[in-house]
């Protein structure tokens, strides 16, 4: 009821037409519709693909360690804007924008198909004194309240200190990942969800996925706002 009035009193400015928006989201509708939608993608890597096609020849040959992709937008356009503006110039607004997108991305999961945890993506103690925040964790968090799945930032954390993946070219980015992370004794949870901004090569959430899988997780699920399209396959 609260934010109810809250609303009425202020209403939603659209971040890029500076319009009302008509909804709890500084996004409208119309902007919204600019954003470019992954379509008929590979469920494991989330790289399009022809539409008679149901797994890319690679997934097919060497499936990647986690178990489903859930990726809405392109990393193009109005994605990148709102994503490198969280992520480079403190814009926090927009992790609540990317969040509620992603939101309507999980309507049809049923409770059973719910991930005991969501897991954002650590970063290192060092990166995080630099940035002030995770955008991961930002972006998780009303995903986390709408869709009832607890938050976890205690289980896993990123243990090695490693160059920013966008800085590097391809080849380098496995290596430079490889043992960044690390999980508690303790953890029990059997179904995670881990959130990033944008998925581009995949290593990063590969090395994260076989460290929760080595310690006890039956199934991850990757979930990111944007795809980075390097190749068409």
């Amino acid at each position: 009821m609260i934010k109810k009035i809250f609303n009425q009193l202020f209403p939603h400015t659209c971040v890029f037409c500076k319009k009302r928006t008509g909804r709890p989201l500084d996004l409208c509708r119309a902007c919204e519709q600019k954003l470019s939608s992954l379509n008929h993608a590979c469920p494991y890597c989330a790289l399009p693909i022809p539409d008679d096609i149901e797994i890319c020849a690679r997934c097919l040959k060497q499936k990647p360690p986690f178990d489903r992709v859930f990726i809405p937008y392109v990393y193009e356009g109005s994605a990148i804007s709102l994503i490198r503006g969280l992520k480079f110039s403190s814009r926090l607004p927009y992790a609540d924008i990317l969040g509620n997108l992603l939101v309507n991305f999980f309507d049809h999961l049923s409770d059973e198909n719910k991930p005991d945890c969501i897991i954002p993506v650590p970063l290192h103690a060092k990166r995080l004194k630099e940035r002030g925040f995770n955008q991961a964790l930002e972006i998780a968090k009303p995903i986390s309240q709408k869709l009832k799945i607890p938050i976890d930032t205690k289980s896993c954390t990123r243990i090695k200190y490693t160059l920013a993946q966008a800085s590097l070219p391809k080849k380098d980015r496995k290596k430079n990942v490889q043992k960044a992370f690390g999980v508690t004794p303790q953890f029990q949870r059997k179904h995670v969800m881990l959130i990033d901004d944008v998925m581009t090569t995949g290593n990063t959430l590969n090395e994260l996925s076989q460290i929760l899988k080595q310690a006890g997780v039956k199934k991850v699920d990757i979930c990111c706002c944007a795809r980075t399209i390097l190749t068409p396959i």
